[in-house]
This record gives C-alpha cells, sequence and structure tokens, in this order.
C-alpha cells in the first residue's frame, strides 16, 4: 500500500496551530470594544450639562409661547334627514319589484345624490350668504381672531366670541362691485340706526339698521344683535365683506358628511339620516353656517320637489 500522505514544513504546522487562538483573541476584543464606559459619559455631562438644559427650556418656551397665540378651532355638529331620498327609494322598489336586481342596488347612488347636492358650491355659498359669515364687523381697535391665551384669561367664557362684541350682525351681503370684497370699509351709525358705509372717504351705502340696503356697489342687511339695541351716534366700526366663492373655497374642507350605517338582521343598511359637522375659529360662526347648509339644503329639494310637481 502507498502511503499518499504529504510531508509538512515545521513552520506550516506551527501556523495551523496558531490560526484558532488569533481569532478567538480578536472576537474577545471586540466584546470589550462593544461596552460603555458610563462613568466618563457621567462625567462628560457634568461638564456640558448647560448646552442640553438651554435646548430643552428653549424648546418648552417656543412650544409655550406656540400654544398661547394659537387660534382655537370649535367644532359644530347636526344631522338632517334625507327625506327625498327616502321617498326616492320607496318608489323605485315599488317599480322594480319582481325584477331580478341586486338588492340596495339602486339605494346608494340617490344618497350619494343627496350628499352631493348638500356639499355643491350652489347650496354652500347660499349658506354663507345667509349666514353672514362673510361679513366681519369689528370695533377699530379689536383683532379679527382670539387667541389662546386670550380664552383662557376669560375663563374658556364663548361669550368673547359672541359677534366679536358689537352687538351686530351682517346676513345676504354681496358686493355689485367685486372690488369692494376684502377691503375694510367704515360703518358709521349717524341716529335712530341710520348708518353710512366708506370705502376710504367714499360713500358707498346708506342704510337703516335691520333693513335691507341696497346701492351700485353693496347690498346688506344690518342686524342688531339684541332686540331694542341700536349704536350711539357717531360710533364707528370696520365692516369686511368677503367673497361667498373664498369663503367656500375656505370652508370646503372643514364640512365633514357622514352616514350612519344600519345593522338590519345582519344586513348593512345605509340610513338616511346624515350627520354634519363644521370647524371653525368662531363657534357661533360655525353653529350659524350649519344651521343655515341644512336649511338650504331643506329649501333647494323642495323646490326642486315643488318644480317636478308642478311639471306634472
Amino acid at each position: 500500500m502507498t502511503d499518499h500522505t504529504e510531508n509538512m514544513h515545521p513552520s506550516e504546522n506551527v501556523d495551523l496551530q496558531r490560526r484558532p487562538s488569533i481569532a478567538n483573541n480578536s472576537e474577545r476584543m471586540g466584546d470589550e470594544g462593544e461596552k460603555i464606559d458610563l462613568s466618563a459619559l457621567l462625567r462628560s455631562l457634568k461638564r456640558h450639562w448647560r448646552l442640553p438644559l438651554g435646548l430643552a427650556g428653549v424648546g418648552a418656551v417656543l412650544a409655550i409661547l406656540i400654544t398661547l397665540f394659537s387660534v382655537p378651532v370649535f367644532e359644530s355638529s347636526g344631522s338632517v334627514y334625507l327625506g327625498n331620498a327616502e321617498k326616492d327609494q320607496a318608489a323605485v322598489s315599488a317599480a322594480t319589484e319582481g325584477l331580478s336586481l341586486v338588492p340596495g342596488l339602486v339605494q346608494a347612488p340617490n344618497l350619494e345624490t343627496q350628499v352631493q347636492i348638500m356639499q355643491s358650491r350652489q347650496v354652500v355659498e347660499r349658506a354663507i350668504v345667509r349666514s353672514g359669515v362673510n361679513v366681519s364687523i369689528l370695533n377699530p381697535d379689536q383683532s379679527p381672531v382670539v387667541h389662546f391665551w386670550y380664552w383662557l384669561v376669560s375663563g374658556h367664557s364663548f361669550n368673547i366670541y359672541e359677534h366679536q362684541k358689537t352687538g351686530l350682525r351682517a346676513t345676504l351681503a354681496k358686493a355689485v362691485n367685486p372690488d369692494i370684497y376684502g377691503k375694510s370699509l367704515d360703518l358709521k351709525f349717524t341716529k335712530d340706526g341710520h348708518y353710512q358705509i366708506f370705502d376710504d372717504k367714499n360713500l358707498i351705502l346708506n342704510g337703516v339698521l335691520d333693513e335691507p340696503a341696497v346701492s351700485p356697489n353693496l347690498r346688506i342687511i344690518i342686524k342688531p344683535d339684541a332686540q331694542g339695541f341700536i349704536p350711539g351716534n357717531n360710533s364707528i366700526y370696520h365692516l369686511t365683506v368677503s367673497s361667498p366663492l373664498a369663503v367656500y373655497k375656505e370652508f370646503a374642507g372643514n364640512i365633514s358628511v357622514s352616514q350612519d350605517i344600519k345593522d338590519n338582521g345582519g344586513t348593512p343598511t345605509l340610513s338616511y339620516l346624515i350627520y354634519l359637522s363644521f370647524k371653525n375659529p368662531n363657534p357661533y360662526v360655525s353653529q350659524r353656517f350649519l344651521n343655515s347648509l341644512m336649511l338650504s339644503y331643506l329649501e333647494q329639494t323642495h323646490a326642486w320637489a315643488t318644480g317636478q310637481a308642478s311639471s306634472t
């Protein structure tokens, strides 16, 4: 038998025996290198404690200031019953009785159409003009917004929002001259509720409190907030009328509409009761607009129903 074992040099044999020990040493060094010297870290923090503490203090102060000078937002909610959608669904169900239709196939489109009508530009703009949320009447030294710090100082009182403490509100305001939109106008009362509106020094409207006033530039109704309230002679306010379209674009993202889903014997069915919510920095503006939106929708659908009945 031939022996095929090769002869190895002594130095090569020594290297093979030493390799495992070198690997083990490197592993131990790696384990020791991952250790954190806590005492050195604490000593470093003691020497440089002012910087992290100062940064934390500055961040806390900025957070407090941002919160105090932020504008609170309030949410109003309501519900409206879509009776027309339910009547239409009942009529369609009776007309299609006996046909091989999937139950509820025609229910959703009609209901979705009613919701889209409620959120349509025509209905929303009508609610804006009707509620007067596109008009601001302020005292000369009054801020158009209420910051969070002022709301805290007032004891969380909603009275500070009520028509901005001027005792006046406006409805059905629309600028015949589009250049009027967004301008700060002067509202000056003379006697017995008579008033004048100036654009700089140009007289653009004469009116009487709680009566419609129309001019080639503007039409508006200014009402007292409380019965019998009449501003004193030479009382001056700042009045701003915003475009209904601009307010619609601002409000569109703050209107939420949700549908209730009922469980009818294990089968989910849509309810004809629609829930609405609206957010605004003024709680009274939020309430007035939401009420006007629901009324505008009901008036619009009633007008369409009356027109259809007359045509029939």
